[in-house]
């Protein structure tokens, strides 16, 4: 299972950082041309103000609408970024735990009643240092990369065409509807199996349940 967890955040990895990078390159040299231009306005709008008040309001009006447009290109970034840095970690997270775990793939001892100390032993030290919330960490880290990335791409439409932002929104929002309905139901029904890895780890951890931790962790461990 740790295995599964290493293969999605480079899934979606790439399109955070290609529209990550490629965003950063577009927009340094448009702010910094921006940058130029608002000082050019900002001298034009200082000489003719002398003139004629009625002049400056449209350069004013123009330098607004530069400064909006920068805001909203540093935002994207920040989003697809966030999105970026949190498929990394959770690919982090899952080498970690495969280390971790590396040493539960070792063979058991033949002999029965040594057998049963060495996988208590084993189990108690899942629980005790919270290795399922951990791994269940990873899992929730990329929902988190998907939720910044679906939100970078709504602003990052929404800039290009209406038309298109609007059949992104639709499509997205039906896309989050759809998530939060299957993350919520396993919380009130518990024979839902709408269950992710996020989810059984916060339910170890609010119930204590020890078979809920030692199926995940035993589960993560013969993989």
């Amino acid at each position: 299972m740790v295995k599964s967890y290493m293969v999605e955040p480079f899934l979606v990895s790439p399109p955070s950082s290609l529209r990550s990078v490629q965003t950063c390159q577009d927009s340094e040299p448009k702010m910094m041309e921006e940058g130029r231009t608002h000082e050019q306005l900002n001298d034009i709008a200082e000489q003719l103000r002398q003139e004629d008040d009625a002049v400056i309001k449209p350069w004013m009006d123009q330098m607004d609408n530069l400064l909006v447009f920068a805001a909203s290109a540093v935002v994207l970034n920040v989003l697809w970024f966030a999105s970026l840095t949190c498929s990394l970690l959770s690919a982090a997270i899952c080498i970690l735990a495969k280390e971790w775990l590396r040493e539960y793939a070792i063979e058991y001892p033949s002999e029965l009643g040594e057998r049963v100390r060495i996988m208590k032993f084993r189990r108690n030290a899942l629980r005790r240092w919270h290795v399922s919330e951990v791994v269940g960490s990873s899992s929730l880290l990329l929902q988190f990369a998907v939720g910044f990335f679906k939100a970078g791409t709504l602003c990052f439409v929404w800039k290009l065409n209406t038309a298109v932002a609007i059949v992104v929104t639709i499509v997205i929002g039906i896309w989050t509807l759809l998530w939060l309905v299957v993350a919520i139901i396993p919380t009130f029904r518990a024979d839902c199996p709408y269950k992710s890895p996020s989810h059984a780890s916060f339910s170890c951890s609010s119930t204590a349940d020890p078979a809920c931790c030692y199926g995940f962790a035993g589960e993560s461990m013969t993989t």
